[in-house]
């Protein structure tokens, strides 16, 4: 069984995602919100440099059981739901840059990663979800 891990900034999408996913699912598969990559992304920012390689080399031991989720909604988006909850997030475009570098460092490494544009969470995203999964099989 894979675990299946929601990534993305603040306010990307992935908890509202994932409920769905555990709703739509039965929650039948092993979820989590945050992870590695997350870990990866903050080490980077705030120049984590021993917890970054040490991140790297747990994460490529588990690479093939691992199906990780990159919420990535447009930056306008994310500002949108930051003053929404009355938050001001100034540095979302490092961030983003970091977790878009991240993802695009892992995928070419053979990382199980789908990227789902999560502008809007409802609709058809968990079934791209679970049709990835299942070409993974």
């Amino acid at each position: 069984m894979k675990l299946v891990i929601f990534e993305g900034v603040h306010k990307s999408g992935k908890s509202s995602l994932l409920k769905q996913f555990n709703i739509l699912t039965n929650y039948k598969h092993t979820v989590v919100e945050r992870a590695w990559v997350s870990q990866l992304a903050y080490a980077v920012k705030n120049k984590r440099l021993l917890e970054k390689e040490d991140t790297l080399n747990m994460m490529s031991k588990l690479k093939d059981d691992l199906i990780i989720v990159y919420c990535r909604p447009a930056t306008d988006i994310i500002r949108q739901r930051l003053l929404s909850i009355q938050r001001d997030y100034i540095d979302i475009d490092t961030e983003l840059k970091i977790f878009d570098d991240i993802i695009h460092s892992m995928r070419n490494l053979g990382f199980n990663i789908i990227t789902l544009n999560t502008n809007v969470t409802k609709g058809p995203l968990v079934g791209k979800i679970l049709s990835y999964i299942e070409e993974l099989k």
